[in-house]
């Protein structure tokens, strides 16, 4: 990550914009009450009767709507990696993966964002 980068996020994460941030996600929630359209597939565990696997397709971004609202649409891309780390982290017991490639998130030129989650089996 360049200095030109670091200087922007650091812009754009400030107080002045992180007010309108915070106002900006809370109205895009209350007008559209989710965050996301979805559609699903999941595979049922019948003996344990939770899922097993599932398949988000998300095919609107709020975070992509405001920066690119704001003009720098490619820092929606910072959020794509964080989820690298924190669905691993914040739910151990699943699997993560954007369907064979990080990168198949509408931050990176897709019509939609993927997203797959898979329960761990106990050995």
């Amino acid at each position: 990550m360049g200095l030109m980068e670091l200087k922007i996020i650091k812009s754009v994460l400030s107080k002045e914009l992180g007010f309108f941030w915070f106002v900006f996600l809370i109205k895009s929630l209350l007008k559209k009450k989710i965050i996301f359209n979805r559609t699903q597939w999941a595979k049922m565990d019948n003996e344990a009767s939770e899922f097993v696997k599932r398949h988000f397709i998300i095919k609107e971004c709020i975070f992509h709507d405001f920066f690119t609202g704001v003009g720098i649409p490619e820092l929606t891309k910072l959020f794509c990696e964080i989820d690298k780390v924190f669905f691993s982290k914040a739910f151990p017991e699943f699997e993560f993966h954007r369907n064979g490639s990080w990168e198949n998130t509408i931050a990176y030129g897709k019509d939609f964002c993927e997203l797959m989650q898979k329960k761990i089996q106990k050995k």
